[in-house]
Order: C-alpha cells, then structure tokens, then sequence
C-alpha cells in the first residue's frame, strides 16, 4: 500500500504535470530545430547534427523552465552540472530502450508484419515514458531541498518537531 501512497504523492501533483508541459515545450523545441536545420541543410550527416542540435537546444529549455517553474528555485553551478548528467544518462537510456526493443522486435517478427509495424510506433511511447519518469526523478533530487535532520522533504517533516 505504501507504494501506491508514494507513486500518488509524486505524480498526481501539479509539480508533475508542470514537468510534463515543460518536457513537451522541451520536445516541441528539439523538433523544431531538428526539421529546421534538417529541411534547409539537407544531407544525412546533417539529421544527425540537426537532431544533436536539438536535443541540446530542448534540453537547456527544459532546465531553464524547470527550476522556473517546476521547482521555483535558482540556478547554480551544482544543478546545471547534475542536469547535464541527468540529460546524458537520459539520452543514453534512450538509445538502449530503442536499440534494444527493435532488437527484440527484429527478432520476433517480420518487418512487413502489423505487429512489428505497432511496436515499432510502441516503442518511442515506451521510452519517453520510462525516461520522462527517470528525468523527474533525477530533477527532484537535484533540484528538491532535504532536510538533513529527516532525510525527507521540509514539507513533509512532523509537525511536531522543528528545525534550524
């Protein structure tokens, strides 16, 4: 049951869903710069460019809005580092969850077969699924003050006992 309490608690908040908007204003703005610095330097080694191009571009917008206004704090050198981190560990989770999926879907089922077709349009829903709650949850740990006393949120500490 305490499980249930925690997964409510953490993402049935408003703190989640402002995270949410934020990753798709993210997501919206990788899309942007990918298509357009795809579509007017076109070549192939330009979509791999272009798609690094936005995933950094996305991934400074989604820090800036987060501490904004996911977490209504300031920026400091220990945060911007722990996010980059956070964006590569994301990104390579990306790339393993895809690689290894279509591996397993190769695997099992013809290329011209529906349900290879369905996993294939599965499989970023899956991932951005998986990453976006990995993401969150390195951001509230980053970003999220503890109180040392408790090891638990400051808002979340007894009522009847008092820190410094």
């Amino acid at each position: 049951m305490y499980i249930f309490k925690k997964i409510k608690s953490t993402f049935f908040t408003k703190e989640f869903l402002t995270f949410c908007i934020i990753g798709f204003i993210a997501y919206l703005t990788h899309q942007g710069v990918y298509l357009f610095y795809s579509s007017n330097f076109y070549d192939d080694a330009n979509h791999l460019i272009s798609n690094g191009m936005g995933f950094v571009i996305a991934s400074i917008v989604s820090y800036i809005l987060n501490v904004k206004f996911t977490y209504k704090t300031e920026s400091n050198n220990k945060t911007i580092v722990l996010s980059i981190i956070t964006f590569i560990l994301k990104f390579a989770l990306t790339l393993g969850i895809t690689y290894g999926c279509m591996a397993l879907i190769k695997i099992w089922f013809n290329n011209s077969n529906f349900w290879y077709r369905f996993f294939e349009v599965l499989i970023p829903v899956f991932t951005t699924a998986v990453t976006l709650i990995f993401q969150f949850i390195c951001f509230n740990l980053i970003f999220r003050k503890k109180d040392v006393s408790y090891g638990i949120d400051n808002e979340q500490q007894p009522n009847n006992e008092k820190t410094e």
